[in-house]
């Protein structure tokens, strides 16, 4: 197998595997492992750290795979790599779990060069290695990858388990593949391993994201045969695929079905019902589902009132929607980032700044770090109004800026209006390398229509065709033919209704 990172690797993580170097004491703080973050592990890997600290070179073999691990899940990469390097002739116990902290960080060709270092350590891998590189490509989508660590695994004559079949279905699975999933789950079956509850649910995943309701449903059918029960993941991964269809009725059914089988529904299945309603605007069956939840015994989750929180905000209906807050607050279910959104969105839309400002206040008390998402919708509220000026303020305060941000910051100056102010919106978009999009343009065409500057609009039309990322719309002819009449030029306007024609039927000529 080729590593991009074999070479690096080399230098990184050199093994002791002829002379022994004298162990010194470890580069991490002390005060970096005594945080909370250490006093979460298990009680193994929190006393194999401990004596890590203490003194590396009494650390057993066993101990060392407890230490990487627990690195890993701390977040230490360099204490990890380094703690690695201490380790007299390393098994493939200790590559896995170094393997495993890579595929949790996401870092597949990390976790590929430490699988050649394993080989020229003269340590085999098996099939739990090559499985858990497989996860690190499936969990960055790379199927093709994964595919190819699946048949390396089967040359290098170790057996694929159950476990590394699962794994290559699932990552074809949330590809809609589902013909190459059943392909894999026959090859399974074929080499003396049977489906499982997570080779069923990942065939059902596989239909469900191809929009096949009823060969998902079939599955549950085909697990019975096999002896397998189906699980509330089954079930809520089926309705979650009637709530991307808008079929609120096909939901509720599947939730039906899951009690008559015995399967009880969880939060997440009735956060998926509600979703469900809340797509179709439907509030009061969103709320009556909060009620089938809390009569089924279940605590409602930061996720189930934030979506009905959204629901009522979406409806327009503020008060509502301040009611559910009340009643997530004396709940003792704290607010989320994602909630202080939607409430920022319902004063935002109702013009009061004021709260809204607040809702930044409240969330810097609860420590809960704004997004682009909260601060965007803050932006919002101002560009309405046109202040330009408090609107810069809250885009000070994002630190990536996206393609939507600056548009509500353009669209802020285009409200005063101010073209001066826009042209600068628009080539500082261009100097941090964010690609303008259709509303992008639109706001600049709207701005020069506004005093029928017809050069800068046309040339507007020609850097958005030169883009190559952005198309002309119905808006933005609309705007380019509202200049022309501002104009006075009537025959002008004319003419961009004309080419808007000739455009759409597929000519684009402009």
């Amino acid at each position: 197998m080729t590593s991009l990172y074999q070479d690096s690797s080399r230098q990184r993580f050199a093994t002791n595997t002829q002379t022994s170097s004298p162990i010194s004491r470890p580069l991490i703080k002390r005060h970096t492992l005594n945080c909370g973050r250490l006093r979460q592990l298990p009680p193994r890997q929190r006393k194999a750290v401990k004596a890590y600290q203490r003194n590396p070179s009494k650390v057993t073999k066993i101990q060392w795979t407890h230490v990487l691990v627990a690195l890993g899940r701390l977040g230490c990469t360099e204490e990890l790599e380094r703690a690695f390097t201490l380790i007299d002739k390393p098994n493939f116990y200790h590559f896995n779990a170094l393997l495993s902290c890579y595929t949790r960080m996401g870092n597949a060709r990390v976790a590929e060069g430490i699988l050649e270092r394993m080989k020229e350590a003269g340590v085999q891998p098996d099939q739990i290695s090559y499985s858990i590189l497989m996860q690190a490509y499936a969990k960055q989508g790379d199927v093709k990858s994964a595919d190819r660590v699946f048949e390396e695994m089967l040359h290098a004559g170790a057996t694929p388990d159950v476990v590394s079949y699962n794994t290559l279905i699932t990552a074809y699975a949330r590809k809609a593949d589902s013909k190459k999933a059943e392909s894999l789950k026959e090859r399974m079956e074929k080499a003396g391993s049977n489906a499982d509850i997570f080779t069923f649910n990942a065939l059902t995943l596989a239909y469900v994201n191809q929009g096949d309701m009823d060969s998902a449903e079939r599955v549950v059918d085909r697990m019975k045969w096999a002896g397998v029960k189906p699980t509330v993941q089954t079930f809520s991964t089926i309705m979650q695929g009637y709530v991307k269809l808008g079929d609120v009725r096909g939901a509720v059914r599947v939730l039906h079905s899951m009690q008559k089988v015995g399967v009880q529904p969880n939060a997440v299945s009735y956060n998926t019902l509600m979703q469900a309603y809340v797509t179709k605007e439907n509030f009061a069956g969103a709320q009556q589902v909060l009620q089938q939840m809390l009569q089924a015994g279940l605590t409602p989750s930061v996720i189930t009132f934030t979506t009905l929180i959204k629901a009522y905000v979406k409806g327009g209906n503020r008060k509502a929607a301040e009611i559910v807050l009340d009643r997530m607050l004396k709940a003792k279910v704290k607010p989320d980032v994602f909630t202080f959104s939607a409430l920022m969105k319902a004063h935002v839309d109702q013009g009061d700044m004021e709260k809204a400002e607040a809702i930044i206040t409240w969330m810097q008390r609860e420590r809960v770090r704004p997004n682009n998402v909260t601060l965007t919708t803050l932006m919002q509220g101002y560009a309405n109004r046109g202040d330009f000026r408090n609107a810069e303020r809250v885009f000070a305060m994002i630190k990536k800026p996206d393609a939507i941000t600056y548009n509500t910051l353009l669209q802020a100056y285009s409200n005063v209006p101010d073209v001066r102010g826009a042209q600068e919106v628009f080539m500082r978009m261009r100097e941090a390398r964010v690609t303008p999009t259709n509303t992008t343009y639109n706001v600049l065409m709207g701005l020069y229509a506004k005093y029928g500057d017809v050069l800068s609009a046309e040339e507007v039309l020609r850097d958005m065709n030169r883009c190559g990322k952005t198309r002309p719309t119905a808006v933005t002819f609309n705007k380019l033919m509202q200049a022309y009449l501002k104009n006075g030029d009537e025959v002008g306007a004319d003419f961009v209704m004309k080419r808007m024609f000739r455009f759409f039927e597929g000519s684009g000529v402009q």
